[in-house]
């Protein structure tokens, strides 16, 4: 597993490859260090994007569930509208997605 180019998918963003193959949010640190051409924490991929996984993963178990059930995150967001209550979330595209949410989910400790 170690070694291989991996294909961004359409709305992955550098948290989500680093949470798919090194098991933890964490594992961006480890993505930037294997791909010394991102620019850093602020990256956009693009789908279609190739990219290196040369480190070992941070969490073993989180990179087997997610391979084991097909799991591929994609968190990017385009577009938010806050409300004191919810947070809509949308994107643009052939698969527009919307999602609504508690705003205290979002909230950071």
């Amino acid at each position: 597993m170690r070694g291989q180019v991996i294909t961004v998918q359409h709305r992955q963003c550098i948290y989500d490859i680093a949470a798919q193959y090194y098991g933890s949010k964490d594992g961006v640190i480890l993505l930037l260090l294997d791909n010394p051409e991102l620019p850093g924490l602020d990256t956009r991929l693009t789908a279609g994007q190739k990219l290196q996984i040369k480190q070992s993963p941070i969490n073993v178990d989180v990179v087997n569930y997610y391979k084991k059930n097909g799991i591929v995150p994609v968190t990017e967001v385009e577009q938010a509208f806050f409300d004191e209550d919810v947070v809509l979330v949308w994107g643009s595209g052939d698969d527009d997605t919307i999602g609504i949410t508690d705003y205290d989910e979002l909230k950071v400790a």
